[in-house]
């Protein structure tokens, strides 16, 4: 009897292995990171203001080896006001790359110092195959005399299976 059930469960699972077939897994991902990264010093009272604008197209390579990476885009204006956008990229195991995003705003009498005078760190978003997400960060500086001070990015993520286009 127990060899009866047996077969039979064997006869009805079986269809299932041939029907649940994995989803193809890509070894490599190009992810594609394309936007603009302005700075704008308002320049303090008696000094003139300057913007600065960077259009960046950078590509990075991700394997589920090497799953993680991180782009920075660094631009100044006026030499005294620098903001810096770094995008950390993970490859999960369902092919989705998670993208979060970090803009930075400095100022000071040069550009390169540290003096963090705003900040936008979103939580990170996923980006399916074959997919864009588009991502929009601001930041500006409210201490008085440099008030006007701000940064803007705009830029897409785009997760391609492969070398990409």
């Amino acid at each position: 009897m127990k060899l009866a059930y047996l077969t039979a469960a064997a006869v009805l699972l079986a269809p299932i292995a041939f029907v649940a077939q994995p989803a193809q897994a890509f070894n490599t991902h190009t992810v594609i990171l394309t936007g603009t990264l302005e700075v704008y010093d308002h320049g303090g009272l008696f000094g003139g203001s300057a913007t600065s604008t960077d259009a960046f197209d950078r590509r990075v390579t991700l394997t589920h080896n090497r799953p993680r990476a991180s782009v920075l885009v660094v631009e100044c204006a006026g030499g005294e006001t620098r903001a810096e956008l770094r995008v950390t990229l993970m490859l999960l195991g369902s092919e989705v790359v998670s993208s979060g995003p970090r803009l930075r705003l400095y100022e000071e009498s040069r550009c390169d110092n540290n003096d963090l005078d705003d900040e936008n760190w979103p939580v990170a978003k996923n980006v399916a195959l074959n997919t864009s997400r588009g991502w929009r960060l601001y930041v500006s500086n409210d201490e008085w005399g440099s008030y006007y001070d701000s940064a803007d990015a705009a830029f897409a993520v785009t997760n391609w299976p492969g070398a990409g286009p």
